[in-house]
């Protein structure tokens, strides 16, 4: 399981091209709390760390790699799933 720091978690939102409100509601949490993990202020429990490296699997996101511009492009071409 890789380490989501603050700049791993902003990858993957951009990778997925999410707002805070939209990423908060796949992962099960508020727009506040993935704000806060962005900025360094708190980090997810192992759970949400896990369910966070489970997304990136999933959706093909290297989070090694910075996303295209603009979000349009998105891995594997998978769309993404509506609350």
């Amino acid at each position: 399981m890789v380490m989501m720091t603050p700049e791993k978690i902003r990858r993957l939102r951009a990778w997925l091209d999410m707002t805070t409100t939209e990423f908060g509601a796949l992962v099960g949490v508020s727009a506040n709390t993935i704000s806060r993990w962005e900025a360094g202020d708190r980090h997810p429990n192992y759970e949400r760390m896990k369910d966070l490296n489970d997304l990136a699997d999933e959706r093909g996101v290297d989070l090694d790699k910075d996303p295209p511009p603009n979000g349009k492009s998105k891995p594997n071409g998978k769309k993404l799933a509506t609350a």
